[in-house]
């Protein structure tokens, strides 16, 4: 900009910052701070970085009700007590990026750090502005909108960590990425222990389930609607129905569980030493955060925990993409093309953990960015012997520290099961469209002694009437997870179709899935296409029907990522069932039924590539055995003092018999 536009732009600022101050009453005052915030942008223009720092302090304290700033680096006391959380957070945004400048001009830490502990205030301010979303796709949006500034305050964060070796750092890591990662879902499970625990009223969780059901109902109509006049209609109708629901869930906010939400920060879990605590010594948690220039990686377990950047070179990008191609669009009869980016990646996302992690048997993988596409048992070991991931780790995933450690535990197979195949024996024709028989289906359960609903009662409405009260639910059957040409999400479950029905009454959409509440916190096995698959969100993982079923009270799923063999999967699935009768939690028998196929001398070797038997992973609660570990030591440290104690009783009784001797 030239200097006389700059003059200009200063007169014109100044001169409505002196009309501001002239308006009668001294109060708090939102466009007087968006005055200060704009002179403090064009101070910045001009190269002026003190004076901007400056100006944004001063719009700072004209937002927040008690901020007296001393120096350029002073922050508020709390991030609540503001007139605006929106231009608060605007403010303290670019309050951080002029530090960050001076850090860079000045080369000094202490600059870094105080761009750092801005963009932390920035976070918990995100935080208390999602809290007062009236619904998910707000948040989802706004998360979406900012990934950029969440992943500059996690590469600050990890930065100063690697230059001083503090663990604060590490703390401060956890903070924005446990805000960023899975939020939306975790706020709603929190909303959902709220409702089961009897706090809030039936009558108005009957009327927000009718008012779902509507918004379920309407949205169907709008996806399979080809009348522009009549999809104007029925948006109106949606819109209708949020408002409508938005003002009842006002009502929750006389409810105390319910407003305890509103301190998001005291349910995130943003703490090393509690997060060391609640791991046993078998596990170790790998969490991943995709940046612009490097992949960030906190692993953790009991005893350690390192966190590091992978830079994301040409070569890690390449073979990363030529991973996820060959394993999504292997071809029958040609060879799989993956091994060596298998191996690749494996080595760039595990080459510079310390040796103790390798030592930990179960790791659980929390994925971001293109990493969510791909499974990491399918991850080469070793190229030359072709030693998979799933021949040396039990694997899990989830999307947070937070939702790892949920109160969601993970369901056995002991209480009521149900499975249904609604494709076992005859195919069908729906819309034009054709489903193609599914003839091994019926036989996935049959470890359990499951006799699955078949074809022509495997409908939806049965899966309706059902599925909330049982403890396991297993779908072998058809579904979908991409948008269509029209660019509408086209995700379903493919039911058989009841006669006389239309199209959209036999599929479970993911909105619906949504809508669903289960009572038993089930295990969800969904032996069907592309169920893992979908919508990439980065901030929650994939939007997906796997998600979808979390966010309904799931305690665990079982999902594919791809297409997967009808006669593979049924191996896998009778294997793994076997496992779980057997005790075994669903990610350990996962894991057997995986190494058992790859073993088994009797399946064809071209069977063995990882198109065929890796699509499938658990997302869940990882086995956390705390108790059995302290049940463990204490048995252990009992049976030392016995042996000890009678190692001296002998040994008196030896010296007694020689002393009378």
């Amino acid at each position: 900009m030239h200097q006389g536009h700059f003059a200009a732009s200063e007169k014109v600022f100044d001169s409505t910052i002196a009309l501001h101050k002239q308006l009668p009453g001294h109060g708090k005052n939102k466009d007087k701070a968006y005055s200060y915030l704009y002179r403090s942008q064009l101070a910045f223009q001009q190269g002026l970085l003190q004076e901007a720092i400056s100006w944004c302090n001063i719009a700072l304290s004209e937002l927040h009700y008690s901020f007296q700033p001393q120096t350029i680096t002073d922050l508020p006391a709390g991030e609540t007590e503001v007139i605006s959380p929106i231009v608060f957070f605007e403010t303290l945004r670019h309050k951080a990026d002029l530090l960050l400048t001076l850090y860079k001009t000045k080369k000094e830490t202490r600059w870094l750090e105080a761009a750092l502990k801005t963009n932390l205030m920035a976070v918990k301010t995100a935080n208390y502005i999602r809290t007062n979303f009236d619904n998910d796709e707000a948040a989802f949006f706004f998360n979406e909108n900012f990934r950029n500034f969440f992943a500059q305050s996690a590469m600050q964060a990890s930065f100063l960590h690697q230059a001083t070796g503090e663990t604060r750092y590490i703390d401060s890591f956890l903070l924005i990425t446990e805000s960023y990662k899975g939020s939306v879902l975790n706020k709603q499970l929190q909303l959902s222990r709220i409702k089961l625990s009897g706090i809030v009223p039936d009558s108005l969780l009957q009327k927000e389930k009718e008012f779902k059901q509507l918004l379920a109902v309407y949205t169907t109509r709008l996806n399979n609607s080809s009348s522009e006049e009549n999809a104007l209609q029925i948006r109106k109708r949606i819109t209708s129905l949020q408002i409508q629901l938005s003002r009842l869930h006002k009502q929750y906010e006389t409810l105390p569980a319910y407003t305890a939400l509103q301190n998001p920060a005291a349910t995130l879990l943003t703490n090393l030493r509690d997060v060391q605590s609640k791991l046993d010594h078998h596990t170790a948690v790998l969490q991943y955060f995709w940046c612009d220039t490097a992949l960030l990686c906190l692993a953790v377990h009991k005893e350690g925990v390192q966190l590091r950047q992978i830079q994301l070179n040409s070569i890690f990008l390449s073979r990363t993409q030529q991973l996820i191609r060959a394993l999504y669009e292997s071809k029958e009869g040609i060879r799989f093309g993956g091994y060596a980016a298998a191996a690749s990646v494996y080595k760039e996302l595990t080459g510079h953990l310390p040796s103790s992690f390798f030592q930990k048997k179960q790791w659980t993988i929390l994925p971001d960015g293109p990493l969510h596409f791909i499974p990491f048992e399918s991850l080469l070991v070793s190229e030359s012997d072709r030693t998979y991931l799933a021949l040396e780790r039990t694997l899990s995933y989830h999307y947070s520290f937070t939702l790892l450690f949920s109160k969601t535990q993970a369901t056995r197979a002991n209480g009521t099961m149900m499975a249904m195949a609604p494709f076992s024996k005859q195919k069908a024709e729906i819309n034009g469209e054709g489903f193609s028989a599914l003839p091994y289906s019926a036989q996935e359960t049959a470890p359990l002694n499951i006799s699955p609903a078949e074809d022509t009662t495997a409908t939806k409405q049965y899966f309706l009437r059902n599925a909330s009260t049982h403890s396991l639910v297993h779908l072998a059957t058809h579904a979908f997870a991409y948008p269509d040409s029209s660019g509408k999400p086209e995700t379903y479950i493919q039911f058989f179709p009841a006669p006389g029905t239309a199209a959209e009454n036999n599929r479970l959409y993911l909105h619906e899935i949504y809508n669903l509440r289960f009572t038993k916190q089930p295990l969800v096995v969904l032996s069907a296409c592309e169920t893992a698959g979908g919508q990439s969100s980065s901030s929650d993982g994939i939007i997906s029907l796997s998600r979808a079923f979390l966010y309904a009270g799931s305690s665990g799923i079982i999902s594919s990522l791809w297409k997967a063999n009808d006669q593979v999967t049924t191996y896998l699935m009778k294997r793994m069932y076997w496992y779980i009768q057997k005790g075994l939690h669903p990610a350990a028998a996962l894991q057997k039924a995986k190494i058992d196929f790859l073993k088994d001398d009797t399946i064809d070797e071209r069977l063995k590539a990882p198109p065929y038997w890796a699509p499938f992973i658990y997302v869940g609660p990882a086995l956390l055995q705390n108790k059995d570990d302290n049940f463990s030591f204490g048995l252990v440290a009992i049976l030392l003092i016995s042996i000890m104690l009678t190692a001296m009783i002998l040994y008196r009784l030896k010296r007694r018999k020689a002393s009378v001797s």
